[in-house]
């Protein structure tokens, strides 16, 4: 059996600043990987600063990431989860 890989993403602007972003994905059967990267060219810093998980009693996920940037734009959260081993 091999292992396939899914991929998410949404776009989203951020001011110049630090931002936490809230996403409702994931699940806890698989790996996730998480990134944080500039839609368009020639952005000087783009950073996760803080990444975490949150649940409920329902095992609803929720993703948070805390993100920094130097100048305003559009940038792209990604979310990579591994099936099957």
């Amino acid at each position: 059996m091999s292992a396939a890989l899914d991929h998410r993403w949404t776009d989203v602007f951020q001011r110049p600043g630090v931002v936490e972003w809230t996403w409702p994905l994931g699940e806890r059967e698989h790996y996730w990987g998480y990134s944080f990267r500039p839609f368009q060219a020639n952005e000087p810093h783009c950073e996760i600063q803080r990444q975490w998980t949150s649940s409920d009693n329902d095992l609803r996920h929720t993703q948070h990431l805390v993100t920094e940037v130097q100048s305003g734009n559009i940038y792209r959260l990604s979310a990579i989860w591994v099936s099957g081993a």
